[in-house]
Order: structure tokens, then C-alpha cells, then sequence
């Protein structure tokens, strides 16, 4: 996760976060059983045979607590006990999101399994913005701007790009990769630590880390531009190629995601965010406004 923004919490809230993550490993407690999520489901359903609705991830989290206008003392957020997270930036940071960008996930819901061998995994369902590319928007390379040019970038595969852009890997352990492709979240019994694994649309997605070993949090991620115009070798990106040439006018600034988080689990399922930025500003008032140092385009 790219953590260049002028919203971000505190490198303190991360050490207090670990320490609650360390502090609730050790707990007594059966481990939750299955991959099921344990938001109920509605059981207000008053017509016989009717299907039950789906319950909503019980906590939100909006990036709220950035605003403050010194962003080091925001605080860490954290969910109740056992509650499945939704990530969704809020409509008015939605509206800050520079005109020519294309933000591809709409939302992130977690779900936190800790079980009595002292290992985490976090179940993540990946909401693709309904009217945007999904996935492919991560995939399509600049080599089809830059046909036969030396700066189109090919050295990555679509699953090092998609990884890479959804803000996976960079924060938790150093290492991109490649995940395991799975059909569904796997389940208990399946799951290896310190692993990866994702179904092959990418909307399903879990990692694994011994509950005491989460130093950068069990995972990160970001709400990210379409990736069409990236590793062109601009100077922007910061691959130091000076005479590189210059992005389309229609490429975004996609070396920085608008936002990104990184989450860890306490022992007792709850889940933290002790650290997440937004690339936008706030005012005297408390109100989110725009952050002049977010350019439009990678050109500058």
C-alpha cells in the first residue's frame, strides 16, 4: 500500500494495534468454524418461502477518523468483536476523486477466522464498481499506448499487476507474487500459513499469518485507478527513465491510489485499521475537500 498522502494515521496507532493484536492471540476460545460469514442474515422474512435478505457487514469504516486536521493524530479504528467490516469510501470523497480517474473497487468486506493454533486469516469479498472495468481495469498494459516502445513495461504478469493494484503485498510481507487460485474461500481445514489465495475473478480473497506475526497487518489494500497507463517508465512512477514518453492525456496518476488501509485481527475476531490514508484534504470545518497535490495526470 502506497502510503505518500497527506491523510494518514499514525505510526503509533499501528504499534498500539499490534499490541492489541499480540495481547488477544491468546484467548481460549473454539475457533470460528467454516469460511461462513457471521453477519446474520435477516430473520424477518414474513412471507412463506421468501429467501432470507442478506445482511450487510455490521461495521463500517469510511475513513472518518482522518478527519482531523492534524492527519498523525488520527486515530486507529476498530470494529466490536466478531463483526464483518465493509470499506467504502464515503460519497463525498467520492466526488474529490479527480475528473479522468476511474476508481475500480467500490468496497472491500472482511471477515476475520482466528483459530486456537494461534492462526489468523482474513476472508476478503472484493466489490467491483458496478458501472467500471472490474478486474481487467487492472490488467490492460501500456503496451497498447506505447506499442513497440522500450518503456511498455512487460515484465509483470496479470496477476503481479492486479495484486499489485489492489495494494496487496507491499505492506504485509515485501513479497507481490502470485496468489493460489482457489474456487471459493477455502476452508479451515485447507488454509496454510503465511499464504495467499484468490479465486480467479478476484472478488474473493484470503490471507493467512500467525496471529503474532503481524507485524505490517495481516493484509493491505487500496482503491486504485485503472492501471491502463502505468509502468510506462514516466518519471511520475518512478522508474528514473527521465526521456520517457510523456502519458496520454486520458492516463491518470495511477502510481498513487486515491486511499488504501491495512488491516490486522485481534484475537478475540475483531478487526483494526490502524492505518489508512486518503488523498484528499479537510477543512477548518471538518468537511473533506480537495487535496491540490493530487494532480490529474501522471504527466507532471
Amino acid at each position: 500500500m502506497r502510503t505518500h498522502s497527506l491523510r494518514i494515521t499514525t505510526a503509533a496507532a499501528l504499534i498500539l494495534a499490534t499490541g492489541l493484536g499480540l495481547a488477544a492471540c491468546g484467548v481460549d476460545e473454539e475457533p470460528t468454524a467454516g469460511s461462513e460469514s457471521k453477519s446474520a442474515v435477516d430473520e424477518t422474512a414474513s412471507s412463506e418461502g421468501a429467501e432470507p435478505a442478506a445482511a450487510a457487514p455490521e461495521s463500517v469504516y469510511d475513513f472518518s477518523n482522518l478527519l482531523v486536521l492534524d492527519g498523525e493524530s488520527a486515530p486507529p479504528w476498530f470494529s466490536e468483536r466478531g463483526e464483518d467490516v465493509r470499506v467504502e469510501l464515503t460519497d463525498e470523497l467520492k466526488q474529490l476523486v479527480p475528473e479522468g480517474h476511474d476508481i475500480v473497487v467500490d468496497s472491500f468486506d472482511l471477515h476475520a477466522r482466528v483459530f486456537a493454533t494461534g492462526v489468523c486469516a482474513l476472508d476478503v469479498t472484493v466489490n467491483y464498481a458496478p458501472d467500471g472495468p472490474g478486474v481487467q481495469g487492472f490488467t490492460a498494459g501500456t503496451k497498447e499506448l506505447h506499442p513497440g516502445s522500450e518503456f511498455a513495461a512487460t515484465e509483470l504478469s496479470s496477476d503481479e499487476l492486479i495484486w499489485r493494484a489492489l495494494g496487496v503485498g507491499q505492506s504485509t510481507d515485501g513479497v507481490i507474487g502470485s496468489p493460489q487460485i482457489v474456487d471459493d474461500f477455502p476452508a479451515d481445514d485447507d488454509l496454510t500459513v503465511d499464504t495467499k489465495y484468490a479465486t480467479a475473478d478476484y472478488t474473493k480473497l484470503t490471507f493467512t499469518k500467525e496471529c503474532q506475526d503481524q507485524n505490517y497487518g495481516i493484509a493491505s489494500f487500496d482503491f486504485d485507478d485503472d492501471w491502463q497507463c502505468i509502468h510506462d517508465g514516466n518519471s511520475e512512477v518512478g522508474h528514473g527513465w527521465r526521456d520517457a514518453p510523456a502519458l496520454p492525456d486520458n492516463c491518470m496518476n495511477s502510481g498513487y491510489a486515491f486511499a488504501g488501509f491495512r488491516v490486522f485481527i485481534a484475537g478475540d475476531d475483531s478487526i483494526s485499521i490502524p492505518r489508512s490514508f486518503v488523498r484528499a484534504s479537510v477543512s477548518v470545518a471538518g468537511n473533506w475537500v480537495e487535496n491540490p497535490e493530487y494532480e490529474e495526470h501522471g504527466n507532471d
